[in-house]
C-alpha cells in the first residue's frame, strides 16, 4: 500500500492529504490564509513610505475574519436563508425583526435623508389696476 492515511501534521486528529502538505482540509485553508496575509503584510512593509498607513493595514489584515452564517442572537446557522440586516449582522427568521434583535439602526434618521418634500406654494396672482 503506497497511500497509507497519514495524520494531519497540525495535530488536529484528522487525515491529512500529501497534496495539502500532509495536512487536512481546514488546516491547510488556515495554512494558505496566514500565508497570503503574511505576504501582504511583508508587501507593505517593504514600501515604508507612509508608516501610518501600513500599521492601519496591519491591524485590519490580522484583525481578518471569515463571516460565519449564524444568527447574532440565537447562533443557529441560517446557511442561505439568513436575512441580512441594515445594522450588518445576519439574523434567523425567528430574530429577523428590528424589534426582535434590538436593532441599532436608524430607520427613522434614515428615511428623514431620503425624504425630500416639494416646496408648495401657491402661484401669485397678477394685481388687476
Amino acid at each position: 500500500m503506497a497511500d497509507e492515511p497519514n495524520l494531519c501534521v497540525k495535530g488536529c486528529g484528522f487525515y491529512g492529504r500529501a497534496e495539502n502538505r500532509n495536512m487536512c482540509s481546514k488546516c491547510y485553508n488556515e495554512f494558505l490564509k496566514n500565508e497570503i496575509i503574511s505576504k501582504s503584510i511583508s508587501e507593505i512593509h517593504s514600501d515604508e513610505n507612509d508608516d501610518a498607513i501600513s500599521e492601519s493595514l496591519c491591524d485590519q489584515l490580522k484583525d481578518l475574519k471569515i463571516t460565519t452564517n449564524r444568527c447574532k442572537d440565537c447562533n443557529k446557522k441560517v446557511g442561505l436563508t439568513g436575512f441580512s440586516c441594515r445594522c450588518g449582522n445576519v439574523y434567523c427568521s425567528r430574530h429577523r425583526l428590528p424589534e426582535q434583535h434590538a436593532c441599532t439602526y436608524d430607520f427613522k434618521g434614515a428615511a428623514r435623508k431620503n425624504l425630500k418634500l416639494p416646496l408648495i406654494c401657491g402661484e401669485k396672482l397678477e394685481k388687476i389696476l
